[in-house]
């Protein structure tokens, strides 16, 4: 690494966003650990990344960019002439499951009509419809929360406050001394019970059932949220919206999920995201891992570039 990279990688500070926290560490097999480097490379050294582009597009005479998962969404639609973006917003502003599973239905039949030619567009319109799927789904979550948290005071009795509260813990020092890794995200709430301790809350919003338990890749969120708080329990709030078709049925349902802090697990965690910063600072300097990351958009990258992940805890 050259002295300017170093010199500047010390210099910054990096925001790992809670909610990303399991994709970081590789508990999530959902997350999109590509799109998480490219975030963090064009962050500690543009240049770099600028300049790693330019060969790219210069040896493959192919366009590279970093792009948001709304930006992707529209080009992809673009590439196949295809005008979604009023139902899509539509579509994360429905009144409940059953209506945001129409409105991805309509969405996706639309895609699937779509006539590939190649493996590579059958890819980017596989691409597509997940990205539709999960971005709808995401948004109609959050567009609810505030009625979950409603209905949790309901039932429990407890009053929920410091909704969006920002939490923020610097983690990692040691590998790099002036580089300042921390930990950052908003709790849903905090609820305060009759005894006057505080209890984290975290809503999940559920497209299809409730689950009755804590899911493997939610875990480090809300176990973050714990430390960073100082608590020792938390409720993850599932929420489901439920057929309001259905005669007599409340328009939504919630399953709540005590959890326990757990030290050792932290302990885990921090032990994991050392090892990812290990993995990052390999990444900016490796060009082959880079030409992984930028060259092969597709799933069996992605689970390679995972599998090297894993091997730095």
């Amino acid at each position: 690494m050259s002295q300017k990279l170093k010199h500047k990688i010390e210099m910054q500070q990096i925001y790992i966003p809670i909610s990303q926290l399991a994709t970081h560490i590789n508990l999530n097999p959902y997350g999109n650990l590509s799109q998480i480097l490219v975030g963090l490379w064009v962050k500690i050294d543009f240049n770099g990344y600028s300049k790693k582009l330019l060969e790219l597009e210069q040896k493959t005479g192919t366009s590279f960019k970093a792009l948001s998962e709304w930006e992707m969404m529209m080009a992809l639609c673009d590439h196949f002439e295809l005008n979604l973006k009023d139902q899509i917003k539509d579509s994360m502003k429905s009144e409940c499951n059953t209506d945001l599973k129409k409105n991805q239905k309509t969405l996706l039949h639309q895609i699937e009509q779509i006539q590939v030619q190649t493996n590579e567009d059958k890819f980017k319109q596989e691409k597509l419809s997940s990205l539709i799927t999960s971005f709808t789904n995401r948004g109609y979550g959050n567009h609810h929360e505030s009625s979950a948290i409603d209905l949790y005071e309901e039932q429990t009795g407890y009053k929920v406050t410091d909704q969006q509260k920002k939490v923020t813990k610097k983690i990692i020092t040691s590998q790099y001394p002036h580089v300042e890794w921390y930990l950052v995200g908003k709790l849903d709430g905090l609820a305060i019970e009759n005894s006057g301790e505080q209890i984290v809350v975290e809503i999940k919003n559920r497209t299809t059932r409730l689950f009755g338990h804590l899911k493997e890749y939610e875990k480090p969120q809300i176990q973050s949220y714990l430390k960073l708080m100082g608590l020792k329990h938390g409720h993850l709030v599932e929420s489901l919206q439920v057929d309001k078709t259905k005669p007599y049925a409340r328009k939504r349902e919630i399953k709540i999920i005590p959890v326990e802090y757990e030290e050792k697990y932290w302990d885990n965690i921090k032990q994991r995201l050392s090892g990812f910063v290990s993995f990052f600072i390999d990444f900016i300097k490796n060009d082959q891992l880079q030409e992984l990351v930028l060259c092969n958009p597709d799933q069996n990258a992605e689970q390679l570039l995972k599998n090297i992940l894993e091997t730095y805890f």
